[in-house]
C-alpha cells in the first residue's frame, strides 16, 4: 500500500511539473452595467524582441545577451557558428567537419524546464565555477544533452546527436564549457 501511495505521489508530481493551468479571469462583483464601466480595455501584449548575439571568432568571445547578464563563450579551434533568431535567440556551434553535431546556446526569457521522464540530472560547475544542471537522455542510441546554466537569466546549451558523436567531439565540448563566463550587465 505504501509503495502504491509513493508511486502515485511521484506520478502526480511529474505530471504537474509538465503541465500548466491558464490564469483565471478576475471575478467582478456588482451590477453588470457597473462592471462594464469599470473594466479597462486590455492592452495589447508587447511582442518579445530576442536579445542580440554578438561577437566574431576573430574578434573575441561570442556573447549571448540575457535580461540582466551576458554569457560569453569561445568556440573551440576548428568550430564555426551562426546566430539563431527567434524566441530562444542565441548561437549554434559545430565542428567544421561535422555540421550534424550542433550545439545551441540560447537565452530563455520565460525560464527553462524539462520533464524528467528518462532524463538523468546532475549538478556540475562549468567555466569560471558557474553552477549548472546537466540533463542527459539516451534513447535508442541518440543522446540528448542539455545544460542549464544557473544564473538570474536562463541560458541553455543543448545538443541531440548520436552517442558516438559525443565521444568523438567531447574534447571540443569540454573546451567550449571551460570558456563560459557570465557577467552582470
Amino acid at each position: 500500500m505504501k509503495r502504491i501511495l509513493i508511486v502515485l505521489s511521484m506520478l502526480i508530481l511529474l505530471l504537474s511539473g509538465c503541465t500548466s493551468r491558464p490564469a483565471e479571469a478576475p471575478h467582478v462583483t456588482g451590477s453588470p452595467e457597473r462592471a462594464a464601466e469599470s473594466a479597462a480595455p486590455t492592452p495589447a501584449p508587447t511582442p518579445y524582441t530576442p536579445p542580440a548575439v554578438t561577437g566574431a571568432v576573430a574578434a573575441g568571445p561570442l556573447r549571448v545577451n540575457g535580461v540582466s547578464s551576458v554569457l560569453t563563450l569561445e568556440p573551440p579551434a576548428g568550430w564555426t557558428w551562426e546566430a539563431v533568431d527567434g524566441e530562444h535567440a542565441g548561437v549554434a556551434l559545430w565542428p567544421e567537419i561535422a555540421e550534424d553535431f550542433r550545439f545551441t546556446v540560447s537565452f530563455w526569457p520565460e525560464g527553462f524546464a524539462q520533464c524528467g521522464t528518462g532524463v538523468t540530472e546532475r549538478e556540475v560547475h562549468v567555466g569560471d565555477d558557474i553552477p549548472a544542471a546537466l540533463m542527459t537522455e539516451d534513447a535508442g542510441g541518440t543522446m540528448t544533452w542539455t545544460l542549464l546554466v544557473k544564473t538570474d537569466d536562463s541560458f541553455v546549451l543543448n545538443c541531440t546527436a548520436g552517442g558516438a558523436r559525443f565521444e568523438t567531439y567531447g574534447g571540443g565540448l569540454n573546451e567550449l564549457l571551460s570558456s563560459l563566463r557570465v557577467q552582470a550587465k
